[in-house]
């Protein structure tokens, strides 16, 4: 009996130890939600959409992984797969930011470009502007197409604004503005030069 009870004793003295041992890998999962985190305040929702739902799902598998440690009885946790889902999730999150990095350096080059090639129609079309035809056809196209100059200027300089102060989804969306009223403009200077001969018919 003294044996039995001896047995039984060291038994649970051992569980409970190994218990003891049994925390959640707290410097692991706060790596990991700093991580998260980072991603987030890098852009990655905007630059990165698809890497930070990879990062997210990650950080999801890793709750969920510590919510059912915390359900079983305290030396029957084990935290080994929590540490490598943390891991993961730390992983998964560095990649987020670092794609965020590279969409944001990606969508500044593209509205770099769009706001120069922009700038270039719109001086050709102000160009061909001056080089309207005398008709009175033709001269009363001159104040739309000014019109549409004057909006694409307008929507080039908001965006060369939010390109310094690195508003790139805006400064795209800016550019892309001034592109539509630029090809506006060009419609009708198309017109314009094209009434003198429907005048003649």
């Amino acid at each position: 009996m003294q044996r039995r009870a001896l047995v039984l004793t060291m038994t649970m003295t051992l569980a409970w130890t190994l218990a003891g041992c049994a925390k959640p890998p707290q410097a692991a999962i706060d790596a990991a939600k700093q991580g998260l985190d980072g991603a987030r305040s890098a852009g990655a929702g905007t630059y990165a959409a698809e890497s930070l739902r990879a990062a997210e799902d990650a950080a999801v598998r890793l709750d969920t992984e510590l919510k059912a440690e915390e359900e079983k009885a305290a030396f029957m946790r084990s935290y080994k797969k929590a540490i490598e889902l943390a891991e993961a999730a730390q992983l998964a999150a560095q990649k987020a930011a670092a794609a965020a990095e590279a969409g944001k350096r990606r969508a500044k080059q593209e509205a770099t470009f769009a706001i120069e090639a922009t700038r270039e129609a719109v001086g050709q079309a102000k160009a061909a502007a001056e080089k309207l035809p005398k008709s009175k056809a033709a001269q009363a196209a001159r104040p739309g197409v000014e019109s549409d100059l004057a909006a694409a200027e307008t929507a080039l300089a908001e965006a060369e604004s939010a390109l310094a102060a690195g508003k790139l989804a805006d400064a795209k969306a800016k550019a892309a503005a001034a592109g539509v009223a630029v090809e506006k403009a060009k419609a009708g200077l198309d017109e314009a030069v094209k009434a003198p001969a429907k005048g003649r018919r």
